[in-house]
């Protein structure tokens, strides 16, 4: 038999603002487990640093994407997207986050979209893509609450591309990938 026993994480930490942690001690049998879990824009994450992505074929060419809680993704096909647009959708979802998050505490946006493009380069090199860029498009109302989120705009997508996105921080900073074959 298990019992939870919720109780608030105390200590100081660096976690987004508006971020819930929770810890929770599970006691089964003889082994007690404490997870801690943090609740940000309306996600579940493990205290751990890992995180990961399954792909799998489905046809030639064609695969279904899965994170650790069960969404599907189309990678490839004629229904999918293609895996440089899922890099521009990663860069333009983890800065759109960020911005959101901060400016819509605000004033509600009446219209918040993000694109991000880059040319695709082949040549002696190899593939890869080059004049990465991510472009707001967002427009809050007129008023006081509006002015402060306007106000504010320019900062939250500089702190987004300075420190807070991963995606664009991870390009940037040009972290190396390990293949392996099990």
């Amino acid at each position: 038999m298990s019992r939870r026993r919720p109780r608030p994480l105390r200590s100081p930490d660096k976690r987004p603002a508006g971020a819930v942690i929770r810890v929770t001690t599970l006691v089964l049998e003889a082994t007690v487990v404490t997870v801690i879990t943090k609740k940000w824009q309306g996600e579940d994450m493990t205290d751990d640093t890992k995180r990961s992505v399954t792909l799998r074929r489905t046809a030639a060419g064609r695969y279904v994407a899965t994170h650790p809680r069960g969404m599907e993704l189309v990678v490839g096909g004629a229904e999918g997207f293609s895996p440089v647009e899922l890099l521009l959708t990663a860069l333009a979802g983890c800065t759109a986050a960020d911005v959101d998050a901060l400016t819509s505490r605000r004033a509600e946006p009446e219209e918040f979209s993000v694109e991000a493009r880059g040319d695709k380069i082949r040549d002696e090199s190899g593939n890869r893509m080059e004049n990465l860029e991510v472009v707001f498009r967002v427009r809050f109302p007129a008023g006081e609450t509006g002015d402060a989120a306007r106000a504010v705009l320019p900062d939250m997508v500089a702190k987004s591309h300075d420190r807070l996105c991963t995606v664009s921080r991870t390009v940037e900073l040009g972290t190396p990938i390990k293949t392996l074959i099990e």
